[in-house]
């Protein structure tokens, strides 16, 4: 039934969302700015530039034309740095599922909004770069998820049709990008609960990666 996995990288991975999350709400504490939780979590799954685009448009509704951006961006950075350099650690299953996919001939991709930079690092860190047939990362498209783009275009790398690929998400964006570009959308959720929305755009619902790889050995028999 299936051909192709593929996986977002943040929330998925790596549990690096949450230290994104963790970064801007103490680089505004820190700043004794008010930022919203939605303007925060409203950027899980965006590229730099959908991200960037979204955030401005959060803050200036907040603090019209005053918004120190520079000087948030930089501490923002510096603290992300900090709490990254403590290690990335891996989510649950990670290692056992992608064996798995790998035994069975299935091909593995990445579809990440990440920047390529970061996301080979991270997957060099922790040895599983040999698993990947292909990375594809958010500065490697035009348009962001909600947009099935990146999705798009790593099944063409993989050689498979879109209709006959899993992808792994776990962001609101991501599950609308999987959805959209007609995959098997399988949503692992990470910082944010499925809403009614994800419910009905998610093929399956999975808590971890060990539930899904489970799923999928019933389904690659």
């Amino acid at each position: 039934m299936f051909k192709a996995v593929v996986f977002d990288m943040d929330g998925i991975l790596f549990d690096t969302e949450r230290i994104s999350v963790e970064s801007f709400f103490q680089t505004a504490k820190e700043m004794g700015l008010s930022i919203p939780d939605h303007a925060v979590y409203g950027l899980l799954g965006l590229n730099a530039a959908a991200g960037h685009a979204f955030f401005t448009s959060e803050m200036e509704k907040i603090y019209p034309g005053t918004f120190p951006y520079e000087a948030f961006t930089q501490k923002n950075r510096e603290i992300h740095a900090a709490i990254m350099a403590k290690g990335v650690p891996l989510m649950k299953g990670v290692k056992e599922i992608l064996s798995f996919l790998k035994e069975k001939g299935i091909k593995i991709a990445v579809a990440s909004s990440t920047a390529q930079e970061r996301v080979r690092k991270n997957l060099k860190e922790h040895q599983l770069t040999g698993y990947f047939d292909a990375i594809i990362t958010g500065d490697m498209v035009e348009r962001s998820k909600p947009e099935p783009d990146i999705f798009q275009k790593a099944c063409e790398a993989l050689g498979v049709e879109c209709q006959k690929a899993v992808a792994v998400e776990d962001s609101p964006n991501g599950i609308r990008a999987a959805h959209a570009a007609e995959m098997f959308t399988v949503m692992v959720p990470d910082m944010m609960p499925p809403t009614e929305e994800l419910r009905q755009l998610s093929d399956l619902i999975c808590d971890d990666l060990l539930v899904l790889k489970a799923y999928l050995e019933d389904v690659l028999k």
